[in-house]
């Protein structure tokens, strides 16, 4: 036996060591194994790449970073390690100048690194800055693997179409691949050939039932096409034992607490918010109804939300996280996403008016800056947003798009997002905003905003669902493919009363939504 085989089963030990001490949480151990293993095997990437996910998912970026740069200077001319330290400096740093740097610096040493390619894409997506994100993504395309290809046409270029073909050829000699599967429903589902992407989907659940992806996907498909109770009994497998276990291992003892629509009276039930800002602001009204059937409501909402959740209508107390030996203090868990399935949907009391109401202190900050407008419509406008939802760029508006609004006299705008897209409004759209994101520090500061507005108009995001809370005039402005709530008819929708819904005839054509959006901005400014 050579003596390079032996220092390569070592270095195999070690990671395996060194692993199994980051899943234990021992940061010391960890970070001594791994910079044994790396010493041992000073060239192999992977050792580089595993060490630093380790120690970065131990909520240790710098020690990553750190243990990125010894593994460079051995060895200058590796691109891989160059992209995970840019990786690092996004995800765990929130560093998006570093992160561009190590990419950049990757793509020098190795041009046709797709990866940084690809990485950079997703820096200019969540910058707002469509056409370098175009650019990065087709460069990575033309560089990748046909798998790779497929989630880089559908996340990045929107390119349904070529997708589905592709992803239908590979399908035909590898018929079990439920990663094809996934993104050829995604495909299917934005090209509004629901149908075909529940057939998709279902595949992927019945063959990995654990795969909480495919069963989100597929639940809320059933319901998008009006077969509710199939839907809801699919998306129960969101609150499964296994995968509730995943996230919270000590919540075995409370299993059995979980609430499936059995009688309140006398007792006391904890809300968990399970997805995102929207969701949790949409299914807050459900707090009231669980205390008109007689429970005490404890809900647990998001971080940003907290404040101007404080008040919230029905909820005995609000918390913006909890701790699963808390159980011990309630008769019931339930996951916020699936109260519709027990307590039906809309037309709710209380709906009509709103049912969040925002903080007094919230609102009066700005009484001052919106005294000079007093006598113009004033607008809040979201047309970008977080791209992580399922529909992912195709709910947004490219900022391009809203350029015939900027011809509309008699509106005063504000932005009602925050993120770094606001600064090309007025470059890519005309429309010159009040942007007041920066003063922001939680949803009630926005909420005291859009209180002193006279309209919102927004695409499927946050700021749409802030709006519908509180009960205020909103203009929704949605894909061809909307999700689940909105159903795929209609300009009205049961969850919020003073909203109206714009729908997209087909993917990519914004034109004619926008034109109506304009007709109807210039008809209300008349009736002022």
């Amino acid at each position: 036996m050579s003596l390079e085989h032996d220092i390569r089963e070592r270095a195999m030990s070690l990671a395996a060591a060194a692993q199994a001490a980051a899943q234990r949480g021992d940061r010391d151990e960890a970070l001594a194994l791994w910079r044994e293993t790396i010493d041992l095997e000073p060239h192999e990437v992977h050792y580089a790449i595993a060490s630093t996910n380790d120690l970065a998912g131990m909520g240790e970026p710098s020690l990553a970073l750190d243990v990125c740069a010894q593994w460079i200077a051995k060895n200058p001319d590796n691109a891989m390690i160059r992209v995970q330290r840019g990786v690092i400096y996004l995800n765990s740093c929130s560093d998006r100048d570093n992160a561009i740097e190590c990419f950049a610096e990757a793509l020098f040493i190795d041009p046709d690194n797709h990866e940084a390619h690809a990485a950079l894409a997703q820096i200019y997506l969540f910058g707002g800055q469509p056409e370098l994100m175009r650019f990065h993504a087709k460069q990575a395309l033309i560089r990748a693997d046909a798998r790779r290809a497929l989630h880089l046409r559908g996340r990045f270029l929107s390119d349904h179409a070529a997708v589905i073909e592709q992803a239908s050829a590979m399908l035909a000699t590898t018929p079990g691949d439920a990663d094809i599967w996934m993104m050829l429903g995604k495909a299917l589902y934005m090209l509004c050939r629901f149908d075909e992407a529940r057939d998709a989907f279902r595949r992927v659940a019945e063959s990995e039932p654990s795969r909480m992806d495919a069963i989100g996907a597929l639940g809320d498909t059933l319901i998008l096409l009006g077969r509710e109770d199939e839907g809801w009994r699919m998306l129960e497998g969101l609150a499964r034992d296994e995968y509730v276990l995943t996230f919270y291992p000590d919540i075995a003892p409370y299993l059995a607490k979980k609430w499936r629509g059995e009688a309140l009276h006398g007792k006391r039930v904890l809300v968990a918010y399970h997805a995102g800002i929207g969701d949790n602001l949409m299914l807050a009204r459900y707090a009231k109804r669980l205390a008109d059937a007689g429970a005490s409501v404890h809900f647990v909402c998001r971080p940003e939300l907290h404040r101007l959740f404080r008040d919230l209508d029905g909820a005995q107390s609000v918390a913006s996280g909890w701790r699963t030996d808390e159980l011990a203090q309630f008769d019931y868990w339930v996951l916020d996403y699936l109260l519709p399935a027990y307590m039906g949907r809309a037309g709710m009391s209380g709906a009509e008016h709103g049912y969040v109401r925002t903080p007094r202190e919230a609102r009066s900050r700005w009484d001052g800056y919106m005294q000079p407008y007093r006598d113009k419509l004033k607008v809040g406008l979201c047309w970008f947003s977080g791209p992580h939802n399922f529909s992912g760029i195709d709910r947004f508006v490219p900022a391009r798009a809203l350029k015939p609004l900027s011809a509309i006299e008699g509106v005063e705008w504000f932005v009602l997002q925050k993120n770094q897209a606001n600064a090309h409004l007025e470059r890519q759209s005309g429309i010159r905003a009040h942007d007041l994101s920066s003063q922001w520090s939680d949803f009630a500061d926005t909420a005291g905003l859009v209180d002193h507005l006279d309209l919102v108009i927004s695409v499927d995001s946050s700021p749409l669902h802030l709006a519908g809370a509180l009960g205020k005039r909103a203009w929704a402005i949605l894909p061809a493919a909307p999700e689940w709530r909105w159903g795929r008819q209609g300009e009205r929708t049961e969850w919020y009363p003073e909203m109206r819904l714009y729908r997209q005839a087909r993917l990519h054509e914004w034109e004619p939504v926008i034109a109506r959006i304009g007709n109807d901005l210039r008809e209300l400014i008349g009736r002022r």
